[in-house]
C-alpha cells in the first residue's frame, strides 16, 4: 500500500511540475531601427513600414479592383510582397489551413496588440501573414521568395513587426 501511495504522490508532483512549464508564455521583444517608408491602409486603420530601398510597384486598375493594396520587391530582388484584402472568415481560413497538406508553420501571434495568423506554403516558396479585419475579411501580407527558404527573413519580420494602428 505504501508503494501505491508513493507512486500516486510522485505522479501528482510530476503533474504540477509539468503544468508549471505548460503555462508559460513566450514573449519576444524586438526593437529594430531601419530606414523605412510608411504605408497606410486608411480604410482599415492600419499601417506598416517597408525598407526605404524597397521598390514599390504601380498598382494597376485591374489589381486595385482585385483588392491589392500594395505590391513591391525588396532592393535585392530576393522576394516580392503583396498586400491584399481577402474575403473570408477566420474560421474558413483555419479550415483551409487544417485541410491543406502543403501548409506548414501555422501560428497565431500578437504584434503591437494586433492579432495575426501566419503560415507557409513551401511548395510555392510563399509565406503569408493574415490580419483579420471585421467579421468576414482579412488583410493578407504575402511574401514570395525567389529561392527555397525555411522561414521569414529578418527584413520580412521587421515589416510585419512594424504593423501599427492609425
Amino acid at each position: 500500500m505504501k508503494k501505491y501511495i508513493a507512486l500516486l504522490l510522485a505522479l501528482v508532483l510530476c503533474t504540477f511540475a509539468i503544468s508549471a512549464f505548460a503555462q508559460s508564455d513566450d514573449v519576444i521583444t524586438m526593437d529594430v531601427t531601419f530606414q523605412s517608408q510608411e504605408i497606410t491602409v486608411d480604410d482599415l486603420g492600419v499601417g506598416f513600414l517597408i525598407p526605404a530601398d524597397f521598390v514599390s510597384d504601380v498598382i494597376s486598375q485591374q489589381a486595385a479592383s482585385s483588392d491589392i493594396v500594395f505590391s513591391g520587391t525588396d532592393a535585392a530582388g530576393t522576394y516580392t510582397m503583396h498586400v491584399y484584402m481577402q474575403y473570408q472568415t477566420v474560421d474558413a481560413l483555419m479550415v483551409f489551413l487544417d485541410d491543406n497538406a502543403d501548409v506548414t508553420q501555422v501560428g497565431e501571434v500578437t504584434i503591437n496588440d494586433i492579432d495575426l495568423i501566419g503560415y507557409a506554403l513551401p511548395s510555392q516558396n510563399t509565406f503569408v501573414v493574415a490580419l483579420p479585419v471585421g467579421e468576414e475579411s482579412m488583410l493578407s501580407f504575402v511574401f514570395k521568395v525567389a529561392t527555397d527558404a525555411s522561414g521569414l527573413s529578418l527584413e520580412q519580420m521587421q515589416i510585419i513587426g512594424s504593423l501599427f494602428d492609425l
